[in-house]
């Protein structure tokens, strides 16, 4: 069964124990929808899902530097 869980203050939430960040479309960080520079360097965000008009980013940070 799928669990979601809602933080009020910063909308991120917590979907099967996975934590998503959520961002408005003028915060999106620079490297969302970038996938592969020229020299093949970086790579960037090109996973991602929309809910309630906030999109949200898988979050990498440590669990205590989320909330």
């Amino acid at each position: 069964m799928n669990t979601i869980k809602f933080n009020r203050v910063n909308k991120n939430i917590i979907l099967n124990g996975v934590g998503y960040r959520a961002y408005a479309v003028g915060e999106l960080p620079n490297s969302f929808g970038f996938l592969v520079s020229e020299d093949g360097e970086q790579e960037g965000i090109s996973k991602w899902f929309n809910l309630n008009g906030l999109t949200y980013v898988k979050d990498d940070r440590p669990k205590n530097k989320r909330y």
